[in-house]
């Protein structure tokens, strides 16, 4: 154990609490010394793995001295009021995506955390996987010339049990059928990843989308298919297309077309370029095997080391709104089926 390890609160202690906390186990820098919950064999349960105090009310976690910062993985409609308040009671925050509901949530977590001095880190751990990083730094270096064209689609099932309790069903709750409670379906509880890892690879911020999405297999209120085309910031085209009941299983993946080449940004990462660059054969898909990498984990080492050395943390709520923006754009253009800019 680091000599001066982050001192982390979770909040919540459900399916995605869970993974971090597994995720946090091997760490040094980092160590779980309290977490809560309103279900209190939830906390209990999370309390006994970690060998620290549990709490059902929020308010007795941010007292505890031993509590420097948290990790806030609730229904997104609770993210801006639970960070609002970790801030006013100067804890440094790491919420899960989105990073809010709203885009006026967003501002108020960046503002309030930005008032009191303390760390806002919106958690997109796929950033850090060895294909993702590997792939950025193809796009950055201009193997595959200017981006003109991105693609990202995942056709996938989710069982009806998903919508009650996740994949592992540990907590049974409803609030990802809920519009209000999640802010919406497929969008902005998944997608959301792949529209900040385009933004972290290619730089490019979208500029207009027009999108249409309906909820035809599962009783929720929320989206289970989507289509969604992006104008970008340099005149390229993107499509963002997914579904919840492609029984069996289907297309998944994101894709990346230049002037020059294309990437297949999966594992393994594949590349296909219109001339040599850098050593790498022309006219031949070449094929690149990352490491595997414990990303929720990363996510939560770097963050104890941007505290630590009082420095913006990596990846910021300005880039969890920036994100957000895309969806909130893409549900508006969904509601009256003209194209809409996104807001910078």
């Amino acid at each position: 154990m680091a000599r001066n390890p982050l001192r982390v609160g979770l909040v919540s202690c459900g399916e995605i609490a869970a993974k971090h906390q597994q995720a946090i186990e091997p760490l040094d820098n980092v160590r779980i010394v309290a977490c809560m919950d309103v279900v209190r064999a939830a906390a209990k349960d999370m309390g006994e793995r970690c060998g620290c105090p549990y709490f059902t009310d929020y308010e007795e976690l941010l007292a505890a001295d031993e509590v420097e910062a948290v990790l806030i993985s609730t229904p997104h409609n609770l993210h801006a009021p639970l960070t609002i308040q970790a801030a006013k009671a100067g804890k440094h925050v790491m919420v899960e995506k989105p990073i809010a509901t709203t885009e006026r949530d967003a501002t108020a977590m960046i503002r309030a955390c930005k008032r009191h001095r303390v760390k806002l880190k919106t958690i997109f751990p796929s950033r850090y996987a060895a294909q993702i990083v590997k792939t950025r730094q193809l796009v950055r270096s201009g193997a595959i010339g200017e981006v003109k064209f991105i693609t990202i689609a995942t056709l996938g099932h989710k069982k009806p049990s998903y919508w009650t309790g996740g994949f592992t069903g540990r907590v049974k709750t409803n609030w990802r059928q809920s519009k209000e409670q999640a802010g919406g379906g497929y969008l902005i509880m998944n997608f959301v990843h792949n529209i900040d890892r385009m933004r972290f690879i290619t730089g490019l911020e979208a500029g207009t989308v027009y999108a249409d999405y309906d909820t035809f297999a599962t009783p929720v209120e929320v989206e289970d298919a989507l289509v969604v085309t992006v104008r970008y910031e340099n005149a390229a085209l993107g499509t963002i297309v997914g579904t919840t009941f492609a029984y069996g299983g289907g297309l998944r993946g994101d894709e990346i077309m230049g002037t020059k080449g294309h990437i297949v940004a999966g594992e393994p990462l594949k590349v296909y370029l219109s001339r040599p660059f850098r050593g790498m054969k022309a006219g031949e898909w070449l094929e690149f095997h990352g490491r595997s990498v414990n990303t929720q984990g990363e996510s939560a080492r770097r963050f104890a080391v941007d505290v630590r050395r009082n420095r913006t943390p990596d990846i910021t709520g300005e880039d969890g709104r920036a994100a957000l923006r895309v969806c909130l754009a893409a549900y508006e253009s969904g509601r009256t089926k003209k194209p809409v800019k996104v807001k910078r």
